[in-house]
């Protein structure tokens, strides 16, 4: 070869280098952008997801919640809850623009409606319906429809969004403390009264779930319980 013959040689060999690396870098990129959207928001639908991406999906799932299992039956079973969850999720979220909203995947993707339940939605008594509620004095006629109804409502807005201007306190995690009927109670009256004196206070969900547990008021702690046997505890220590 001459020089300048040598010299495009070279060239040629770098601008093809250049191709191939580009191409491996278009296509590494490709495939990562096939992992599945954790919030099967997109097109895609489930049946188009091969049985290896499920498995690496549940293995991310198993790794980032540290989830530990007894034996390979449980990890087999708990494979299947998880892929019927996305399922479930996937098939929603093509619904999503008629729904009006969007699910994912969380830490409770390996459980069963019924495992979550029972897990979480805690004891159900006999309580909802008998406990005694707290004497108000409060007149039943007070709650008939008034003579100046139509006029109080006629200004009203067609919709209200209570999450603006700080009407609805924070989101809480209860954990693994069944206490449901006390975060309700809770939330329920910090919003009634950011509305109606806008006092933001924050009240004690631990003091319910302390103070309820008892033959008057009849929760259960940590196991369940009552939102108006709790509003009732609220009420007859002044809280609300």
């Amino acid at each position: 070869f001459s020089s300048n013959n040598t010299n495009i040689f070279i060239l040629m060999k770098f601008i093809l280098s250049v191709i191939i690396l580009s191409t491996l870098i278009m296509t590494s990129k490709y495939v990562a952008s096939k992992e599945i959207d954790p919030t099967g928001a997109n097109t895609t639908p489930f049946s188009s997801i091969s049985e290896v991406e499920l498995q690496n999906e549940f293995s991310g799932f198993v790794a980032k919640y540290k989830r530990s299992y007894n034996s390979e039956e449980e990890y087999s079973r708990k494979y299947q809850v998880f892929k019927d969850n996305l399922r479930k999720i996937y098939e929603h979220n093509q619904k999503a623009d008629d729904l009006g909203f969007t699910l994912r995947m969380n830490e409770y993707g390996d459980l069963s409606q019924k495992e979550f339940s029972d897990k979480f939605l805690g004891y159900v008594g006999d309580n909802l319906n008998t406990v005694k509620s707290a004497q108000t004095g409060e007149n039943p006629n007070s709650f008939l429809r008034g003579s100046n109804y139509d006029e109080e409502l006629k200004d009203l807005p067609i919709s209200v969004d209570w999450r603006v201007n700080n009407t609805v306190s924070s989101v809480k995690k209860q954990g693994d403390c069944v206490a449901g009927y006390a975060f309700s109670a809770t939330a329920v009256i910090e919003s009634a009264n950011r509305i109606a004196i806008k006092n933001d206070d924050e009240l004690s969900v631990q003091q319910i779930i302390d103070c309820t547990d008892t033959s008057l008021y009849q929760n259960k702690g940590c196991k369940g319980g009552s939102v108006k046997s709790s509003i009732d505890y609220l009420r007859a220590a002044k809280i609300c």
